[in-house]
């Protein structure tokens, strides 16, 4: 499902296609440099994938995919929120 799209990216929920994408990152130091913590083993990755992410039940704010539009890049997931005072926001997973 598709929550926000612009003319370079879809904002949506995870789908099966995602997967390996998804796992590179993941495991690549340098990705989870910035994203917080230490690069995840495959099998972690995986499972993430599979058990939550997959499912829509990755916490709070529901994580969702943020894909290049035109290429189907799949990029960080990310989470909107809603503020009543200032609207929708995103902003990066943890």
């Amino acid at each position: 499902m598709i929550f926000l799209e612009t003319n370079r990216l879809l904002f949506r929920t995870h789908e099966p296609q995602d997967e390996a994408d998804f796992i590179r990152m993941h495991t690549d130091p340098e990705v989870r440099r910035y994203v917080g913590g230490s690069a995840w083993p495959v099998e972690k990755a995986v499972a993430r994938f599979r058990g939550s992410y997959l499912l829509g039940r990755s916490g709070e704010g529901r994580e969702r995919s943020t894909t290049h539009a035109a290429r189907g890049a799949l990029f960080l997931p990310a989470r909107l929120y809603y503020n009543s005072r200032e609207g929708i926001t995103r902003r990066r997973a943890r």
